[in-house]
This record gives C-alpha cells, structure tokens and sequence, in this order.
C-alpha cells in the first residue's frame, strides 16, 4: 500500500509523489486512509514550523493519545518541534525528511522515542 512512496524525494513544501516534506506524506497517508487533511502549509523556518505543528496539535484535528497504528507521530528535532511521521505499526513508521534524502520507513529505535512529543490521531 506503501511501496510507491518508498524512495520519494525530499522537497519543502513537497505535497506528491514528485516530492514530500515530512507533512506533505502525512496528508498524502492520511489521504490513502480515507481522510482530507488540512494544508497548514511550509517553510523551512524552525520556529514557523514548530509554530504550525503545535497548532496542529493543539486544535481539535489531532488528539493526543497513545502511539497505534495510523498515528501522526510529533517528533523534536535539536530544540524545535518540527518533524512528523505516520506509524505503520509493529514498531515501525514512515516519513520524509532532508536527512534520509526522501521517503523511508524506519524502526522507532531509541533516538525516535526520545525525540518524540507526542502521538496524535487525526480527528478532523
């Protein structure tokens, strides 16, 4: 179901297979589960990106939870909260960033459970 975006490239503000950045995958995952999600955009700015990610989190769209399948994982990156993953389950999750050069699907090892903030479910 995921295969195709395995690989993808990275690009801000990337919201197709053509390119992703880290929110661009979650809508396209969010898409493939049946759910429209809101764009709150891009920028390659820290502080505006840990600004919409809270305020993500923080609206009535996403509600905190515990970490299960389909879930948008919230993750700190040096000291901004600027990073965003979806769950696959049975330990592992797929997301888009600079450092993996694109689309990948990872363990949640240790280095992504102390970077974690917060596990979310997308209510609308």
């Amino acid at each position: 179901m995921y295969s195709d975006l395995i690989g993808a490239p990275f690009v801000y503000g990337g919201r197709d297979i053509k390119g992703f950045d880290c929110f661009g995958l979650i809508m396209e995952m969010l898409k493939r589960n049946g759910v429209q999600a809101h764009d709150f955009g891009w920028s390659d700015e820290s502080t505006q990106i840990q600004n919409m990610m809270i305020g993500a989190a923080e609206t009535s769209m996403w509600q905190k939870g515990v970490m299960k399948k389909n879930s948008i994982l919230l993750f700190r990156v040096g000291r901004f909260v600027r990073h965003v993953g979806f769950y696959l389950g049975n330990g592992k999750f797929i997301h888009c960033w600079e450092r993996s050069n694109g689309v990948v699907i990872e363990r949640f090892n240790e280095d992504w459970q102390n970077r974690l903030v917060g596990a979310y479910q997308y209510v609308g």
